[in-house]
């Protein structure tokens, strides 16, 4: 069995056992870091001998030998060999002769600690078949990548063991019968192929259940590589010389692996899957999961560091996810003295990937540089995974800079196409849509970037890498950008799918590129494509921004036929379709189409959100329809939707313009009855509703209220008021607005001068206004156009003269 679970390791890590640099000796490496030569083992006792002095092994090798099944106790082992030989009734009343012990194997070990401390420093790095994996926090468990262990379990005599390899034994056992030797390891499910590889190394029962040798003492793991090779070359004709130190043939071995060694070859991706591969599904996972329960098995009896089998486990825990147990074992091996590999850290690295370690991992990826190790791809594909899923754009970056760094290096780090393609996704990850459209439009012009810099350097993209560029275009709505990769698609030989079109469509859209994206979307048919939903709301969102209302209710009646003709559900306007329509009606001041769509949203099962009804309440607003803006109110209430502060805006929006400020008023009274809090652009349309109703006294006590409010004005706001009272005539009331503004830390503009100007001329107040004129020169501000025609149109011919050679007026024009 323990021999079984050393094959299982080195099975199990899909990777052919290769030469190694042995340290101690700096001579050519073997396969398990131990010189042998072979010997002959010892033989079991004959039949003829009394079975009840048998040991536990000899009963089991007595069962193989004659086909019986080898499990079970030690009693029915006996009682199995009884009944198989009849001849043989009764026990020997003497033992039989010993057999002569078998020749003990020349073997190199491991140096053993010097002393005590050493000893137990070495103990303590046993691992523990519970050792959790990536439970704690990123702090408290960054020191795992250092030299943290559990202690070593105790070791028990053979004795000890005999009786735990009977129970594991007992484990397996069939109530249907005894299994033959092939299906003994198929109950822990594994693979045939595996399973015939492990039923071949059944006699070798042994070495993973021993200690750790001594200097100087015989190594039953060595002695059973002597007899392993001893057996393979017999089979091969060999007269069975004893072999040379160094020359230790390891064919034997890899064609044994050759079945299982390789790691399996992932499914087949569907198109646009820009992330890894996927771990193979089935007893794969169980697999590896026994591979870290043998390992600890392995280092709690002290078995002898072998690199092969470390490996092995530094690739389960990669599957498994135990970040912990491989920076562990990274540290045993360099204890050791193995000289470590880029391989060996990109195993813990996938490792941390899996648990989103992103402290870890940039710990190991500082451990290799130092170590002197230069990062491979698969490292910084790794370590990028591993920082985007953590939501670290910060860090993504200082990979990519430093994966610049190697390629320029001597030399070059080879960087492929699917390297390209987590860069790319781990820079679009760090503006996800969760973001702030900030963030998602410089991770766009990152992924751009990353794109551009793979074709100069050569890569060749394959579709994936494509989809990523458009992605980003469509984020970022460079649509020129769009059309030249689906170009540049084309060209590499590269069938554009559904979903490339629906990228290079909204990115379209976006700038309102109708007919671009009506052309596209007849191409996709042309080319056999059928649009799906994403692809005929893009064809609308362009409709709904160029303000083509009727040409985005058309699309809609195609993309609801094209469904009912299919049969395809998918292919029904969705909520996204509804919203883009009702905005283009909207756009459009299109009331009664509005309220036409909304009513079909209802009819087909589709519940509209407050955004939905705001764009309906907006196109009634435009069209100055204030009952059905109130009505549309109450049916939002009755629904259970709350309006918004750019709802209600629009609704005094309707109410200014219809000169009812009492309705006004009302509602910004039902606003903080909501709790919804208005903003300065909804007092500046209550503003502008006082205004028309000459309202002045109101206008001057809501500027100084808005801040008691909840709300603090801006310049637009004071602009608004300021030119009421000018246009009103209220110079107090006007002068004391503008006290207001200084004493609030708002300093009055060229806007604000202008906006008092205006107002005073509008309302025939031509001395106010000039007044207001000699302030905003002495300001340091000129008149603009608009501000010399307002003074000049409401002037008299008396004044003129005096305002032209103000305002610097010349024969020629304004100077």
């Amino acid at each position: 069995m323990a021999i079984a679970a050393c094959a299982l390791l080195v099975l199990c890590g899909y990777h052919s056992p290769v030469a190694r640099f042995d340290a101690r000796t700096d001579s050519a490496p073997s396969v398990h870091h131990l010189r042998v030569r072979p010997a002959m083992r010892a033989r079991t006792p004959t039949m003829s001998g009394d079975l009840s002095a048998m040991s536990y092994r000899e009963l089991q090798q007595a069962c193989k030998e004659r086909g019986l099944r080898a499990s079970g106790k030690a009693d029915e082992l006996r009682e199995r060999l009884m009944q198989a030989l009849p001849s043989e009734t009764a026990p020997v009343s003497k033992p039989a002769a010993p057999t002569p012990p078998a020749p003990k194997a020349v073997v190199d070990t491991w140096p053993v600690p010097s002393s005590a401390d050493d000893a137990e420093l070495l103990g303590s790095l046993a691992l523990d078949d519970d050792l959790p994996m990536g439970d704690g926090t990123s702090a408290g468990n960054a020191g795992a990548i250092g030299r943290d262990a559990s202690a070593a379990a105790a070791l028990g005599d053979d004795s000890l063991l005999d009786e735990l390899l009977s129970d594991l034994e007992s484990d397996l056992d069939d109530p249907s019968g005894p299994l033959p030797p092939g299906r003994r390891y198929e109950s822990y499910g594994m693979d045939e192929s595996l399973a015939d590889a492990l039923a071949s190394l059944d006699d070798l029962d042994g070495p993973l259940g021993s200690p750790a040798p001594r200097r100087g003492a015989p190594d039953p793991f060595a002695d059973t590589i002597a007899s392993l090779a001893s057996a393979a070359d017999a089979s091969e004709g060999d007269t069975g010389a004893p072999l040379a130190t160094d020359g230790f043939d390891e064919a034997w071995l890899e064609d044994l692996f050759g079945p299982v060694d390789e790691e399996p070859k992932p499914k087949p991706r569907a198109a646009g899957g820009g992330g890894a591969p996927r771990p193979a599904a089935g007893g794969a996972a169980g697999e590896h999961a026994k591979v870290l329960e043998m390992i600890g098995k392995w280092r709690r009896r002290s078995a002898p560091v072998d690199e092969a089998v470390y490996r092995a486990a530094l690739v389960a825990c990669a599957h498994e996810g135990a970040w912990e147990q491989g920076a562990e074992l990274l540290n045993v091996l360099e204890d050791y003295g193995v000289m470590l590999q880029a391989v060996h850290f990109d195993a813990v690295l996938r490792a941390c990937d899996r648990r989103t370690r992103w402290q870890e991992s940039l710990g190991l990826l500082d451990r290799m540089k130092r170590s002197g190790l230069r990062p491979t791809a698969r490292t910084f594909e790794c370590v990028l995974r591993t920082c985007a899923k953590a939501k670290q754009p910060a860090m993504v970056g200082m990979l990519w800079d430093l994966m610049k760094e190697e390629q320029a290096k001597s030399p070059p780090l080879e960087v492929g196409a699917f390297t390209y393609n987590v860069l790319m996704r781990a820079l679009a990850e760090g503006g996800d849509k969760g973001g702030r459209p900030a963030d998602r439009l410089t991770g766009a012009t990152q992924v751009l970037r990353a794109f551009d810099e793979g074709l100069s350097a050569g890569v060749i993209f394959d579709d994936s890498g494509y989809k990523h560029a458009l992605r980003a275009c469509d984020v970022s709505g460079e649509w020129r950008r769009a059309l030249n990769i689906l170009r540049m698609m084309r060209e590499a030989g590269l069938a554009p799918d559904t979903l490339v079109y629906g990228n290079v469509m909204n990115a379209c859209a976006r700038d309102g590129r109708v007919q671009t994206v009506l052309q596209l979307l007849a191409q996709m048919r042309t080319e056999g494509l059928q649009p799906n939903a994403f692809c005929y709301n893009a064809a609308i969102g362009a409709a709904s921004r160029a303000k083509r209302w009727l040409q985005a209710i058309d699309l809609m009646d195609d993309m609801e036929a094209e469904g009912v003709r299919l049969a395809d559900p998918t292919l029904a306007p969705t909520k996204h379709t509804y919203t883009a329509v009702l905005r283009a009606c909207a756009a459009g001041e299109q009331p009664r189409a509005a309220q036409k769509v909304l009513g079909r949203m209802l009819r087909k099962g589709a519940e509209p959100s407050a955004f939905d009804y705001g764009c309906v309440i907006d196109a009634c607003a435009r069209s100055g329809d204030v009952v059905l803006v109130m009505k549309l109110f109450t049916q939002m209430q009755e629904r259970g939707l709350q309006p918004d502060a750019k709802t209600f805006t629009t609704a005094l929006m309707a109410c200014a313009n219809a000169n009812q400020l009492n309705r006004a008023l009302s509602l910004i009274e039902r606003m903080y009855k909501l709790e919804v809090l208005p903003d300065v652009a909804t007092y500046n349309v209550l503003l502008q509703a006082c205004e028309r109703q000459d309202k002045f006294d109101i206008i001057e006590r809501l500027i100084q209220q808005m801040p008691m409010l909840g709300v603090e004005p801006n310049l637009v706001n004071y602009n608004t008021g300021l030119r009421a009272l000018c246009r009103g005539g209220e110079v107090t009331k006007a002068r004391a607005m503008l006290g207001t503004m200084r004493e609030r830390d708002v300093k009055p503009s060229f806007s604000t001068y202008r906006a008092a100007i205006n107002g005073s001329c509008t309302g025939g107040h031509i001395d106010l206004a000039v007044s207001f004129l000699d302030e905003m020169k002495a300001e340091g501000f000129t008149p603009d156009e608009h501000v010399q025609f307002a003074l000049l149109s409401s002037c008299g011919e008396e004044e003129r003269p005096f305002l032209e050679r103000s305002l610097a007026i010349t024969p020629d024009g304004f100077v």
